[in-house]
């Protein structure tokens, strides 16, 4: 598969639900097996080599353990804490409230791999903004978050079918 193919096969969705609660869906084929691809996304040591913005993930890597992700935006590297939710060789992310001003908005981040076959996957990468504020700022977050999503992919497909 060359990278023009690539580049087509991926997609990006901002949905809103009946509530009102709103978020991102985005997705991307990656030319290299599934196995490989959750090798790269979980070596949290090295994600900072390849990734512009998340940079990497401190903690122990089980179901239920408390982890800090390492984000890079804005010129500058922010921290967040979450509880780790983990299928080992299929998905992990977390369900948490956020801080600040979106306090009362629950961030339900995923990261997940479907296995396509020997030599074939599609990378998930989603967020449902819910909780009492969900219908006020989850078009807000979904919007923001999108694109950093699209370039974490296609970022994680580069690193995921570099070839030696």
């Amino acid at each position: 598969m060359n990278q023009t193919t690539r580049d087509v096969l991926e997609s990006a969705t901002i949905w809103r639900d009946s509530t009102g609660c709103c978020g991102v869906e985005t997705s991307i084929l990656v030319d290299a097996p599934a196995r490989h691809v959750w090798q790269v996304l979980t070596d949290f040591e090295h994600m900072g080599e390849w990734s512009s913005g998340l940079q990497r993930i401190e903690g122990e890597w089980r179901d239920g353990a408390e982890v800090t992700s390492h984000y890079r935006m804005f010129g500058k590297v922010w921290l967040a804490k979450h509880r780790l939710r983990v299928q080992p060789g299929v998905s992990f992310g977390w369900s948490d409230d956020l801080d600040g001003e979106f306090s009362q908005v629950r961030d339900n981040h995923e990261f997940a791999v479907r296995d396509l076959g020997e030599t074939l996957c599609q990378f998930l990468h989603s967020d449902a903004f819910t909780g009492i504020d969900g219908p006020r700022f989850g078009a807000t977050l979904a919007l923001a978050a999108v694109d950093s999503y699209r370039a974490f992919n296609r970022e994680l497909q580069a690193r995921a079918t570099r070839r030696p």
